[in-house]
């Protein structure tokens, strides 16, 4: 029989210092299967790890992989266009608004979603460097969004004061899968200040 572990803590030999969450028996194209229910992981990555003990005709072996659970992004939202065509040039704010959902396209209200801004060119695509979001509002922190419950999404008050005129990628980085998800999730918009460069 094979062991199976997910997130295992494994000891100065190699050896999961946990119990195996179960166990599937090799069938005759050597293959062991293993029904797990994932519903009791949070979104990120997981370690997964196989064990085989070995036998009198088989040596022992070992192997891991990656099991990476994701949000689904529903989209931005209004102010921000999902075609690109957004252009703002009054006011000093823009309200990045997203709408992130379990598998079951429930609303996830306990995410902690960032806001980064990148330059952007049709060319090219997104720029290199990221720079986290800075906010007007005392409401926010950091560059984190905060859930706002009776519209179910998340929000930003993305500070424009000091942007130059030009294009921008917006960039959201839910805190999920890095290995499975299915980012980076942006948005294309045109600051056009009306007397600025």
């Amino acid at each position: 029989t094979i062991d199976f572990f997910v997130n295992p803590e494994l000891d100065q030999d190699g050896n999961p210092t946990v119990p195996s969450v179960g166990n599937g028996v090799t069938s005759a194209s050597g293959t062991a299967t293993l029904t797990y229910n994932v519903n009791g992981l949070g979104v990120g990555d997981h370690n997964l790890y196989a064990e085989y003990a070995g036998s009198d005709d088989y040596n022992p072996s070992n192997d891991s992989d990656i099991l990476g659970i994701s949000y689904l992004f529903v989209g931005f939202q209004q102010p921000i266009n999902p075609e690109g065509n957004s252009v703002f040039g009054n006011g000093r704010v823009i309200p990045i608004k997203i709408k992130p959902a379990d598998a079951n396209g429930n609303p996830v209200a306990d995410a902690e979603p960032k806001v980064y801004v990148t330059t952007y060119s049709s060319s090219t695509g997104l720029g290199d460097d990221l720079e986290p979001a800075s906010s007007v509002s005392a409401a926010d922190t950091g560059n984190v969004m905060r859930y706002v419950p009776e519209d179910e999404h998340y929000i930003y008050n993305w500070d424009l004061s000091n942007l130059a005129n030009g294009t921008y990628g917006v960039v959201v980085d839910l805190g999920d899968s890095q290995a499975c998800g299915n980012g980076p999730y942006y948005a294309v918009i045109t600051v056009a200040k009306k007397g600025k460069k």
